[in-house]
């Protein structure tokens, strides 16, 4: 039963590949969220808006989390092309997103059940982030970081 929920958790990472989760934007319903989060978008990568409004779809996230926590909803955007997504992400690495003034977190769009996976790798992510190491998780519970030269995978 555990390797098939993994493997669905894996096809559901593939299905959401194409997706971005913004943290952090003003919750408000009147807010034409699309037109704010495209804009931004068109600004950090200086692209044209209107080109850029053809390639990504925004909808706002209702989890019971945020609700429960006060918290403000996450905001899922949908790319046509991974292109594009992995330029944004790039992009944020270096200079922060922000959209009326708030600086917005984007995180990549991942199943719960990798998520809960990844917790056990949690004492050695925190010490990499202390020490400044850059680390990328591979699938589905890798990390792969350089350490004096060397690479390293902790699995």
């Amino acid at each position: 039963m555990e390797k098939l929920e993994d493997q669905m958790a894996m096809v559901e990472y593939y299905r959401r590949s194409l997706n971005l989760r913004l943290w952090g934007l003003p919750d408000q319903d009147t807010v034409d969220i699309q037109k704010y989060v495209v804009d931004g978008f068109a600004k950090l990568l200086n692209l044209e808006r209107e080109d850029l409004e053809k390639q990504i779809t925004v909808y706002w996230i209702n989890a019971v989390y945020a609700k429960n926590n006060k918290l403000p909803r996450d905001c899922l955007v949908k790319f046509q092309s991974n292109e594009l997504r992995e330029l944004v992400l790039q992009t944020h690495f270096k200079t922060p997103f922000q959209i009326m003034g708030k600086k917005i977190v984007i995180l990549k769009d991942i199943p719960p059940r990798l998520l809960k996976k990844r917790k056990d790798y949690k004492v050695l992510s925190d010490l990499l982030l202390k020490n400044e190491i850059n680390f990328k998780w591979l699938l589905p519970e890798v990390i792969l970081f350089q350490f004096k030269g060397r690479r390293f995978k902790a699995s």
